[in-house]
């Protein structure tokens, strides 16, 4: 009986662990009245005024084409060697955008890295909404 015990203790275990472990569940795209190609330009232009996280230095444009924009900022060299010395990661924030054109609107589909950082994912939201309105 003590071994089903222990079993069942380490499957609970395993199981919480792998959940723990699991993405958190996306959000959906945004449909906007606008060009796929006015979209990337927006957020080229206002993306870099984007507060970042703290800990983290300006974002800028790391890559774009006429359907996606990537954003980083770089973590400050005192926040790099802080998370080297206790063992935290220190990856660049990151904002991706892939826009799909859609007849006379975009689906726009946004990605923040960490996912931990919702006020970045507002910022450009609002950055969009400024400019386009909602399809």
């Amino acid at each position: 009986m003590k071994s089903l015990r222990g079993t069942s203790l380490v499957a609970l275990a395993l199981l919480l662990l792998v959940a723990a472990c699991a993405p958190a569940a996306g959000r959906q795209g945004l449909y906007y009245q606008a060009d796929t190609r006015e979209i990337i330009a927006l957020i080229a232009r206002f993306g870099p005024q984007i507060e970042p996280p703290s800990g983290y230095n300006y974002f800028s444009v790391e890559s774009i084409s006429e359907t996606t924009i990537q954003l980083r900022a770089d973590p400050l060299i005192g926040f790099s060697v802080v998370g080297f010395v206790t063992g935290i990661a220190t990856d660049p924030a990151r904002i991706s955008v892939t826009s799909f054109q859609q007849a006379d609107h975009a689906l726009v589909a946004i990605g923040v890295s960490p996912g931990t950082l919702p006020d970045v994912y507002d910022a450009l939201v609002a950055i969009l909404d400024s400019r386009f309105r909602r399809y």
